[in-house]
């Protein structure tokens, strides 16, 4: 994994985009993605994809912030329509 995320940067910032985010809580979440995945690469499973794990977690931050803020006042329906969009593109 290059330290720099070169291979996943704009492909997860893209795609937390699509999800409904802000550019500034995209970028938040990208570099809070990459310090994460630094911070527990010893758990990492090589049998699996590094970017669909990366992924998973990009969701689960969403998840994670949507509900703490509430975030644009939108509910949990709309928030699982918007994972559903964004998988497909």
């Amino acid at each position: 994994m290059r330290p720099s995320g070169g291979k996943y940067k704009q492909k997860l910032f893209s795609y937390l985009i699509d999800m409904g985010n802000s550019k500034e809580d995209a970028k938040d979440y990208v570099q809070a993605l990459f310090i994460s995945a630094y911070k527990h690469v010893e758990k990492y499973d090589s049998s699996k994809s590094f970017s669909t794990c990366l992924f998973r977690v990009a969701i689960n931050f969403c998840l994670m912030d949507w509900r703490k803020k509430k975030q644009y006042g939108i509910n949990y329906a709309t928030v699982l329509r918007l994972i559903a969009q964004a998988r497909k593109s």
